[in-house]
């Protein structure tokens, strides 16, 4: 339930934010800092694929970058499965 609830609150976060993945989500790398490059209050919402598939249906509505193995990464995410990053250095 605290997953509609967070989603239904729409994105919380802005651009230069440091955020990381929630501990049970769909996302790896929790607890590791990503960075908030975009963020927008109407998502993209996903329509292609199969009905019922893990990509169907997603709200994208924030744009992170990761240093991952010596390469920084770039995606499209869902924000309700991000929280502000409280690591080292934050």
């Amino acid at each position: 339930m605290r997953y509609v609830e967070r989603q239904k609150k729409g994105n919380p976060f802005r651009p230069g934010q440091i955020v990381t993945p929630i501990v049970d989500g769909a996302f790896s790398g929790a607890g590791e800092p990503f960075i908030v490059l975009e963020s927008r209050d109407v998502p993209i919402f996903v329509s292609h694929g199969e009905v019922g598939t893990t990509e169907f249906g997603r709200q994208l509505d924030l744009y992170v970058a990761a240093l991952k193995q010596g390469t920084i990464g770039c995606l499209w995410v869902e924000s309700w499965q991000f929280e502000p990053y409280t690591g080292e250095g934050a």
